[in-house]
């Protein structure tokens, strides 16, 4: 009888160890429109591996880190945040730039985008959707571009989100226009509306500092080969190609 229990244990603890490994990844918010693209890409590549991302804002997932939340790796929306992450002892390695982001002005609404950024003074502009600047690095690109444009005058038509993600959704549901990132317009949701001059416009990158977007391996990643491996897929020509096709510049 014994040996009939161990001859039917030995299979199930098999399949426990052949159990694929799940990298926790903390994602900025604009990179949750390309969750398919890079979680079948890398998972094709490496069939033992899964990967979990969360999606929120930059500052929001470095006080988590800060905090102990069990992650292996974050990519953040810039390289202030992946800093300060290895400033306080838990990266375990320098942060890596994996793609460059860009800016856009978006509306459903029927406005003069041949105006360009001007068409913010208008009176028919009631409501302009940015993410928080002081935890979105998309949020702190689009209060540049208001200053180097002096248009400082629109401030008061403001209306904060906490992420990029969420600035999408509202400037679909409800704002006059936004400032978002320009690989939402990839999206499904955003598909109807991805025609350049009617629905958006890009925003001139020298009125803002550059979105390098860097990620940083944690010190306590339960899985270290494991996210090691996804970030050499990050900076792997399948990726790059992946950033690229959603509206990302190279490093």
């Amino acid at each position: 009888m014994a040996a009939l229990v161990l001859t039917l244990l030995v299979p199930v603890i098999g399949a426990a160890q052949e159990r694929p490994q799940t990298i926790r990844v903390a994602a900025a918010a604009n990179l949750s429109f390309l969750e398919g693209p890079l979680t079948a890409a890398f998972e094709k590549s490496a069939p033992s591996l899964r990967v979990q991302f969360s999606f929120a804002s930059s500052g929001a997932l470095t006080a988590q880190i800060l905090s102990g939340a069990p992650f292996d790796l974050f990519m953040s929306a810039d390289t202030s945040y992946p800093e300060k992450v290895e400033a306080a002892g838990l990266a375990a390695g320098a942060p890596s730039v994996y793609a460059i982001g860009r800016l856009v002005l978006f509306s459903t609404r029927r406005l003069d985008l041949s105006r360009g950024l001007d068409v913010l003074r208008d009176p028919s502009v009631r409501t302009i959707a940015v993410a928080n600047p002081q935890t979105a690095p998309y949020g702190k690109a689009a209060m540049e571009v208001l200053s180097h444009a002096g248009l400082d005058g629109v401030r008061s038509k403001l209306v904060y989100s906490q992420s990029i993600a969420q600035v999408v959704q509202y400037t679909l549901t409800g704002a006059d226009v936004g400032f978002i990132n320009q690989s939402a317009l990839f999206t499904h949701e955003l598909a109807p509306y991805a025609k350049q001059g009617v629905n958006w416009i890009p925003i001139n990158p020298s009125l803002y500092s550059p979105v390098t977007q860097a990620f940083v391996l944690l010190r306590d990643s339960k899985h270290p080969e494991a996210a090691r491996s996804f970030a050499r897929f990050l900076l792997s020509p399948a990726a790059q190609a992946i950033f690229d096709r959603y509206g990302y510049g190279s490093p």
